[in-house]
């Protein structure tokens, strides 16, 4: 089987005139917030960028949990002593918390246990990594050995060379093993663990991240020999590619599921184009996603997300790349002589809102592109594929430069992050929207390809906020009114009252006082009385009056209305609502008035980073029981009411009744600040009402 040479070990460097990192690592801490997501795009984007094109088989990666023998833990006993060390060394306040949950892992997996569970993460049909014995500027020494660095070409999917530390947040121990076999026929295995300064056993302070391999003048080799470490950690060289063991990986019931999401949301292009294949394994459990099972697992995911309440966009533009009515189109342009970009566009009136899924060549999911102000509903795809270039120099080519406008997260496009020519990124960005909704216009009805788009909003929609409310809160780019509603009556029985029951239209062009009529839990109906503010009239000219003769009018005989038997109440679950017997507010046609509530400073902005709306505006008067609706604006007449996933208001959860949220009482003057998230919309103007009885 093989053990670890006696002349390897943890190498921790002393500290000399550098800096004290305390447990709050900044490369770990990026993707704390979505580790599956981190993990899945960070590992993915590394098996994409290495997949050997000399043979036609997708490149494959592969996270499967195995336990191995506590003797094959690299110098555990040494690695136990040193995260007791960084917990003596930091022990107080927020770092002592944290560097003890580290300990009592260590303490778990590497003083007692006879089993450590390990996340073993590998790639196949690749190139392996090569350049273990480099000084730098290498895939492995970019790996492992440097911080900062990528050393990957142009076009490459990283481009920061912080994704490596995206597994580091899956190791309760914080260590990874790497092991290589790569395509020139080198091998190679290190160790890395990235815990706190400390002072050692020596007396001297250590930096915090150390590194296990051959020990030579106070650094650490990469192992070259596989004879010399245990078979568990040795790469086949016939299977050239890389594996990482993620030591003492504690693992969510759900795991496989969330790594499955996470590969369908972000990488069905690729898996699609049949240059990527994912293997999920656990004991006796697997997950297989290639091109092959994709429609399968799309629909298999689709309800699980739906039955849990999870948001999975990737259905929307699966269906756009399937379509079998014919109404998705495909474009190709060339932006900007940078090579060649392609368009799947699906046009279509019962889609709900518009949204373009945008990527890179790579085909791995980086935006979505919702701000549009046009007639149409669509949904489509675009690829920079970079096609036809002068060569793969940013300027040269989209594929490149578009890498360089990608932020560290690799969820967005900024002409901000260009290093260089920030206007042309910002040309290019915009001539990328406008050739999309050039091509919306051609596809769709004459009739709705004459309404006025308004380019340019985007410029107004900020990716970023402060980290403040208020900063967030002051920050929009949209402000609506309230529209006049029109609401049909609708007949329930009494006891119930539930807002589904409100069907609304509006009315734009007239802009005349509407009503509303709905049913409250007595069997009357409510109307809303408001008025709303009319230009004042232009004076008639006069006209001398003409008399007329009174015309008798025999009286009309009305028969009394039967009234029926008051049926038992009904409760319908969630979605009812408890409301007033108050018998004040009726009119003299025994109806309940329904009064819109008057709004000011609504303002919409979307949270790029958390995919929310911070709704705020300041009611113009106090009242109880106030029903919110928000609507997706739209330069048309077809708004749509808006699906609301979550609204919170001073860290409380509101209650939703479908696009209503039941929000409680208004204090007149007050400023409210409501954090929305919507289920298939993300950045949108948004139309603000209140309505209260």
């Amino acid at each position: 089987m093989g053990s670890w040479n006696e002349k390897l070990s943890w190498c921790f460097s002393p500290l000399g005139s550098g800096p004290k990192v305390g447990v709050n690592d900044a490369g770990i801490g990026i993707f704390k917030k979505r580790p599956y997501i981190s993990l899945a795009k960070e590992i993915l984007q590394n098996v994409i960028d290495a997949k050997d094109h000399t043979i036609d088989v997708p490149a494959q990666a592969c996270f499967e949990i195995i336990n191995i023998e506590r003797k094959d833990i690299p110098d555990g006993e040494r690695l136990s002593q040193v995260i007791k060390s960084c917990y003596d060394y930091y022990h107080d306040g927020d770092d002592g918390i944290k560097m003890g949950f580290i300990k009592d892992a260590a303490k778990e997996f590497l003083d007692g246990t006879a089993h450590v569970p390990v996340l073993k993460i590998s790639d196949y049909n690749t190139l392996g990594l090569t350049g273990a014995k480099e000084e730098k500027g290498s895939n492995w020494t970019g790996l492992i050995r440097e911080v900062g660095a990528t050393n990957k070409g142009n076009g490459k999917s990283g481009s920061f060379g912080v994704g490596k530390f995206a597994p580091f947040n899956f190791s309760s121990i914080r260590t990874i093993i790497y092991s290589t076999a790569n395509k020139d026929g080198d091998t190679a295995l290190q160790g890395k663990t990235i815990l706190t300064a400390f002072r050692d056993v020596d007396g001297k302070v250590k930096q915090n991240v150390g590194l296990f391999g051959f020990l030579e003048d106070d650094d650490s080799k990469a192992v070259y020999d596989f004879n010399d470490v245990p078979q568990i950690y040795r790469r086949d060289k016939n299977k050239i590619g890389t594996d990482l063991f993620v030591l003492g990986v504690k693992k969510d019931q759900d795991w496989m599921d969330q790594i499955a999401l996470c590969v369908l949301d972000y990488f069905f292009y690729t898996i699609y184009q049949n240059d990527l294949e994912v293997i999920i394994k656990d004991v006796n459990k697997e997950i297989i996603i290639n091109k092959k099972n994709l429609p399968e697992l799309m629909a298999k995911y689709s309800a699980y997300c739906e039955e849990n309440d999870i948001n999975f966009d990737a259905p929307i533009f699966w269906e756009v790349l399937n379509d079998t009515s014919g109404k998705t189109k495909k474009f190709t342009a060339t932006i900007r002589n940078k090579g060649e970009v392609e368009l799947y566009l699906c046009v279509d009136s019962d889609f709900y809102d518009k949204r373009i899924l945008q990527m890179r060549k790579a085909g791995m999911k980086i935006q979505e592109d919702t701000a549009f102000r046009i007639g149409a509903y669509f949904h489509g795809i675009f690829i920079a594929t970079g096609k036809g270039s002068k060569s793969d120099n940013p300027e040269d080519n989209i594929n490149s430069f578009l890498r360089k406008c990608e932020n560290q997260a690799h969820d967005t496009w900024s002409e901000s992050e260009y290093d260089g020519n920030q206007e042309e990124a910002k040309k290019t960005l915009k001539e990328i929207h406008s050739w999309i909704l050039e091509k919306v216009k051609s596809v769709m009805p004459k009739e709705e390809a004459a309404e006025v788009d308004a380019y340019g909003l985007s410029d107004l929609l900020p990716n970023q906020f402060g980290d403040s409310e208020e900063d967030m809160q002051e920050i929009a780019y949209a402000s609506f009114e309230p529209l006049p509603l029109e609401v049909a009556a609708v007949k329930v029985k009494k006891g119930t009252r539930s807002i589904s029951d409100i069907s609304v239209s509006i009315d734009d062009k007239k802009q005349q006082p509407g009503s509303v009529i709905i049913p409250d839990p007595d069997g009357n109906e409510i109307i809303n009385t408001g008025k709303v503010k009319e230009e004042p009239p232009i004076p008639p000219t006069p006209v001398p009056p003409i008399p007329v003769p009174p015309i008798p009018v025999p009286p009309i005989p009305v028969p009394p209305v039967p009234v029926p038997p008051e049926p038992e109440p009904n409760p319908e679950g969630p979605e009812q609502i408890s409301g007033s017997t108050d018998k004040t507010n009726k009119t003299n046609s025994g109806k309940t008035a329904l009064h819109n509530v008057p709004l000011s400073n609504i303002k919409t902005p979307f949270n790029s980073k958390e995919e929310t709306f911070i709704v705020s505006f300041v009611p113009q008067r106090s009242c109880e029981d106030v029903f919110i609706r928000l609507r997706i604006g739209s330069d048309d007449e077809d708004k749509r009411n808006a699906e609301i996933r979550n609204a919170i208001y001073e860290g409380r959860q509101l209650e939703l009744y479908k696009e209503f949220i039941r929000f409680g009482c208004f204090e007149k003057g007050k400023k409210i600040i409501i954090r929305v998230e919507l289920k298939n919309a993300k950045r949108c103007p948004l139309e603000v009402s209140a309505y209260v009885k």
